[in-house]
């Protein structure tokens, strides 16, 4: 019931488990490491988000340094609005700490998405991504302007 969009290699896998330690049902294994554009994060996004059963999205890594945190955000952002959805409400979490984190966290905080910085563990994120899940909806701040040209 929950699409990963996750990377770290072997961190990977530890998402994987830490999603069903806590009662999650992870729907896919996307990784989407390797510093990748806007185009290809959105891509990625786009395909776990149209899979039969993917309520909500989590977006996770461990610290990276050669992928930038505000491209994945833009990204994700973009393939949610694009499909007409509301990145607050389908983004359960974004765990990405790294390059560019804070320009990243300024994006998603603009779509009222939950993020978490490197003082939140990879566990605890998969923690907070099955719970909002399992609580149902959680209120969001109002949607942001549509602005699916990669500039989120």
């Amino acid at each position: 019931n929950i699409g990963l969009v996750i990377g770290a290699g072997g961190g990977s896998l530890t998402l994987f488990d830490a999603v069903r330690k806590y009662g999650g049902e992870p729907a896919n294994n996307c990784e989407i490491g390797g510093n990748p554009s806007v185009e290809k994060a959105c891509g990625l996004a786009k395909l776990v988000l149209q899979k039969p059963g993917v309520e909500k999205i989590a977006v996770m890594m461990s610290i990276v340094s050669n992928t930038r945190v505000d491209i994945v955000a833009r990204g994700v952002i973009k393939a949610c609005l694009e499909l007409d959805m509301d990145p607050a409400e389908k983004i359960a979490i974004f765990r990405i700490p790294g390059a560019w984190e804070d320009e990243g966290f300024k994006i998603l905080k603009k779509y009222g998405v939950e993020y978490a910085d490197r003082t939140t563990s990879m566990h605890e994120a998969a923690k907070r991504a099955v719970e909002k899940i399992q609580g149902g909806s959680t209120p969001s701040s109002p949607p942001a302007a549509n602005n699916p040209g990669g500039t989120a």
